[in-house]
């Protein structure tokens, strides 16, 4: 197969009849427009990293951005946050260790079913005690708001789900 492709690619190449010169001057077009095009696409994928990275921005930005929180605003927000991460660390810190102990029953010859059932519920009443702390912690921050921003608060609402979708990045 490959003497054949050889063949091919000679008889090709004979058929075109070109002059070293002629070959050379395209060959330096093409390489040239092969350089174009990379260097371009480097700053065309540069600008959509840009614009992903403010895509994800921090939650605490976006929110302060299109609320417009002003000085005073942005401290009682702050506290807010504070208040809201001690809950969610203590949360996933529980959700971590019930993982650990559910997971450790794997390696016992016979796995205690009450245990494991246990241990299912105590993550699952976890998980349900983080949505109702971001439940919270948006209420919260809905009671900041002065009454010229409700409208960017309910157009914030509706945009929650995508923003905070992403797992946070370990600090």
């Amino acid at each position: 197969m490959q003497k054949w492709l050889y063949h091919l690619f000679l008889k090709t190449i004979n058929s075109i009849k070109m002059d070293k010169n002629k070959f050379l001057k395209y060959l330096v077009l093409v390489l040239f427009l092969l350089n174009v095009l990379t260097i371009s696409s480097l700053f065309f994928f540069e600008k959509n990293n840009n614009n992903r990275k403010n895509e994800h921005a921090r939650p605490e930005k976006i929110i302060i951005d299109q609320l417009n929180f002003d000085k005073t605003q942005q401290e009682q927000y702050r506290k807010l946050i504070t208040w809201h991460r001690n809950r969610i660390d203590t949360f996933e810190n529980q959700i971590k260790n019930n993982k650990q102990q559910l997971y450790a029953e794997l390696s016992k010859n016979n796995v205690d079913l009450q245990t494991k059932d246990s241990l299912i519920n105590n993550l699952a009443l976890c998980q349900k005690s983080i949505e109702i702390t971001h439940f919270q912690h948006f209420e919260d921050i809905k009671k900041i708001c002065k009454s010229n921003q409700i409208q960017d608060f309910i157009n914030l609402t509706e945009e929650l789900s995508t923003i905070f979708s992403k797992k946070r990045k370990p600090n």
